[in-house]
């Protein structure tokens, strides 16, 4: 004899995934993430996802910034005023020395490479005003040394006059480095005696010393 089993109520139909979720729904239960049907969202849910959106976006905003820099390039590229060579110093500028209304003669000086020649070789002891006229393609300088001539100069081991090895009061003044094209002025007192004007600017280029004085930048001046 068979097993006949007793059912307490009335059975249950099979009723199959979208009926099971229409009956979920009637009943008040949630259905997020129930297979092959519609997937109703969580308001905590939907809120916890926006919020993993917009820390995502604020993380790449972080990232963009800081590959940036300073001066609003961005990393890897050149910044201006920066290669891979020394910087060039600046370019020079006249600087007068005293003042012009208290010369008692004007001396002009024509500077170029590499030579100075005034317009004359003496004058009498006095302010001398002196206007140094650039004639060159280079900065060039004009010093005043007393001096017999150049020769008894002392000479540092770039070829330039040593200055720190003159005698006090031997070096009378100068009109400083100034561009090419340009005049600049300069009055100095000078008493009567032997005189050099000279150039002593030293340049380097390419591992290359030349010193202008070297060159035969000077030439003898008297004052009687």
């Amino acid at each position: 004899m068979g097993f006949r089993g007793v059912v307490q109520g009335p059975a249950k139909e099979n009723l199959g995934w979208p009926s099971l979720i229409q009956e979920r729904r009637d009943s008040g239960e949630a259905t997020e993430g129930t297979p092959h049907g519609p997937t109703e969202m969580r308001p905590e849910t939907m809120l916890w996802r926006n919020l993993r959106r917009l820390a995502a976006a604020a993380a790449f905003a972080l990232v963009l910034a800081a590959c940036g820099t300073d001066d609003g390039s961005t990393a890897g590229e050149p910044q201006s005023g920066v290669s891979g060579s020394t910087e060039s110093a600046a370019a020079p500028t006249c600087e007068p020395v005293g003042d012009p209304a208290t010369a008692d003669r004007r001396v002009t000086a024509l500077l170029d490479e590499f030579t100075v020649q005034p317009e004359t070789s003496s004058v009498p002891a006095g302010r001398i005003e002196f206007t140094a006229r650039n004639m060159g393609a280079e900065p060039h300088e004009l010093v005043i040394v007393r001096a017999e001539n150049a020769a008894a100069l002392p000479v540092a081991q770039d070829g330039s006059m040593a200055e720190d090895q003159l005698r006090p009061g031997q070096l009378v003044g100068e009109i400083e480095e100034f561009p090419a094209g340009q005049d600049c002025t300069g009055v100095f007192e000078l008493q009567p005696g032997s005189y050099v004007l000279l150039c002593n600017i030293v340049e380097t280029e390419d591992g290359m010393t030349e010193a202008h004085f070297e060159e035969g930048m000077f030439t003898e001046f008297a004052v009687t």
